[in-house]
Order: structure tokens, then sequence, then C-alpha cells
């Protein structure tokens, strides 16, 4: 009542009560019934709608594990790979492209120096022209990033080559590293919703609504975490030539079939500890400490 009621109503409690002998305070005024009944209604809307808030909140974060949930059930289930990893390649040297030679701007501004040396470092590549003077002259850009393509093409095959030299597995490979990419990004961008979720309401005061905001840019933070996964797993599995031998897993999460309803995933623990903010090793996709480790 204080609360919703404002002065007028305080002074009223203040003015129309007595405390009994158990020292209680009394109302003695039938006229405050209204107020109370409206000072309640008001409180239930206010709950509902922090309860209303509180679920599309989570239905931004359910979207969000719907995408990386499946990419990852992908990679668990031991499907190929490559395709998808060639597409990674290709949309990475897009934004190298058009940063480099920004197609709408003159061919005379775009600079194939720097485009030939960001994707020899991309390739692990030794640094060299990538395109001849009478190419930059007649290339258009469509030319120049299909150019670009079966480079990169060229260079992943002299790895997928070296490495089944030494009897190592690349499909296997690439899952491995996809994965543990997908786990390290995704754990951080749970922590970077969560730091966005409190800080959101604050929003409300400048006349905003904070569910859009959050909406708004927590999908703008999944799209540049999408975008660091595709172009961190691109590097990392060219850097496979330089560093060579197999990938082993190192607490790999397996699909688990549970073994009644009801009853618990197990796993065991490797040698190494897991912490508690790694990717749970049961495959759910949580933190350690959310789920297997969370009574430790």
């Amino acid at each position: 009542m204080r609360r919703f009621g404002g002065e007028r109503i305080t002074n009223m409690l203040n003015r129309f009560s007595s405390e009994d002998e158990q020292g209680e305070i009394r109302l003695e005024m039938r006229m405050l019934t209204k107020q109370i009944e409206a000072a309640q209604k008001r409180v239930e809307a206010m709950n509902f709608e922090t309860r209303k808030n509180v679920l599309r909140y989570d239905d931004v974060m359910n979207k969000q594990r719907e995408i990386i949930y499946g990419q990852r059930r992908r990679v668990l289930m031991g499907e190929d790979l490559s395709e998808s990893i060639k597409t990674m390649i290709y949309a990475t040297i897009d934004g190298i492209a058009e940063a480099k030679c920004n197609p709408h701007a003159p061919k005379e501004n775009w600079d194939f120096t720097a485009l030939s040396q960001e994707i020899c470092k991309l390739t692990l590549q030794p640094a060299r022209p990538i395109f001849s003077d009478e190419e930059q002259k007649k290339l258009s850009y469509e030319d120049v990033l299909q150019k670009l393509y079966r480079f990169a093409d060229a260079a992943y095959e002299q790895t997928e080559t070296r490495l089944k030299q030494a009897e190592i597995d690349m499909r296997e490979n690439e899952r491995v590293l996809l994965l543990r990419t997908v786990d390290e990004h995704w754990m951080e961008h749970i922590d970077a919703m969560d730091q966005l979720k409190q800080g959101i309401g604050l929003r409300s005061y400048g006349q905003k609504d904070p569910v859009y905001a959050y909406t708004s840019e927590g999908f703008e933070m999944f799209d540049a975490m999408v975008a660091e996964i595709r172009e961190q797993t691109v590097r990392r599995l060219y850097m496979m030539q330089v560093t060579g031998g197999p990938l082993h897993r190192v607490q790999l999460a397996k699909p688990i079939e549970p073994k009644s309803e009801g009853s618990a995933a197990t796993f065991s623990r490797s040698e190494k500890k897991v912490g508690r903010n790694d990717p749970c090793p049961c495959g759910s996709g949580k933190k350690y400490k959310n789920c297997h480790g969370k009574n430790e």
C-alpha cells in the first residue's frame, strides 16, 4: 500500500491505524479496501509481466541452442563435414576479399597485394602474389573469388594428402576441431548473454523495450559468434599441416543412451580434471558446474 498508494495513502495509513495489545497494526477504515485491491492487482500485473519477460528472454536462448546443438549433433554422430568445411572456407574468403577488394569500389582501389597476403596467411602458404598483373586488370570480382576458392581448395588438398600419408583421418580431425571450437565459443557466448540480460533492464529507463533490445543485441552477438567459430575453425584446420600428427580427443563428448527411464547419464573422467566452466563431458552442451559437476 505504501509503495503503490503514494504519499496520500501513506498519510491515511498513519492517521487511521492503531496498535492492538500485541503491537499489531489494525486499519479502521473500510474506504481503504479499494486501495488495497488496486495495489494487489498492480503487484500481480507486475509479477505477470516479469514472468512473461523471463519466458521471452529464455525463448531467445532456446532458438540459439537449437542451432548450436544441431551442429554438435552432426559432429557427434560422425557425419562427413567436408562440404560444411568448404562452405566455411569460402565464407571466410568472402569476408577477406570484400575487405581488401570492395566490389562497390573502383577496381583501381582494390588491394590485390594485401588480399594475396591475407589468403596466403589463412592457408599457411608461402607469401606470394596470387594474381598476375594481367589478371588484376581483367578479372571481375566474381572471377577473383573463384580463383581464391581454387587456391584454398588446393592448399586444403595438400593438407589432406599429408595427413593421409601419415595415416591420419582428415574427416575425424575436422569433426574434432569443429566441436572443440564450437564448445569454446558457445560457453563464452552463454556468459555474455547472461551479462546482457542482467544489464538490459536499464534500457526501460530510456523508454526502450528491454526484451526487444535483448533479442536484437543477442542475435547480433550470436551472429558474431558464428562468424568467429567459422574463421577460427578454418584457420585451425589449415594449421594441421604445421602441427602435424593426429589430434587426440580430450574428453570429447559422445552421445549417451540412458539405461532406463529416469536414470541419469554417467561418464568417466579422464586423468585431466574437468574445469567448472568447461563443457560437460556427457555431451549435454551445458557447463560442467551446471551438469554433472553441480554437486562437487
